[in-house]
């Protein structure tokens, strides 16, 4: 599923201030724990940014502590949040 340009964007700069890693470094491949050393901690503060960004098109959308720590890759958090805003579905 083609994902908008701009989630992806602010998707990968809301993991780069989280892990403090240069967003031009991030791809969806890369693991969050392995790769980016996230722990469940910093996968939960994600979720405010990922639920800002999903509100931007639908504004009763939610993003949770639970389901971010769920996360393996930055791939899966692109595709959550495009759920959670209901893009291309």
């Amino acid at each position: 599923m083609p994902v908008p340009q701009d989630i992806e964007k602010k998707v990968i700069h809301n993991v780069a201030v989280v892990s403090g890693f240069d967003e031009s470094g991030i791809t969806r491949r890369l693991r969050l724990a392995e790769d980016l050393g996230f722990t469940d901690d910093m996968q939960g503060a994600l979720a405010p940014g990922f639920k800002k960004i999903a509100r931007a098109y639908k504004p009763a959308a939610t993003v949770t502590k639970a389901a971010c720590k769920e996360l393996g890759t930055v791939g899966d958090c692109i595709d959550l949040v495009v759920a959670a805003a209901g893009v291309n579905s």
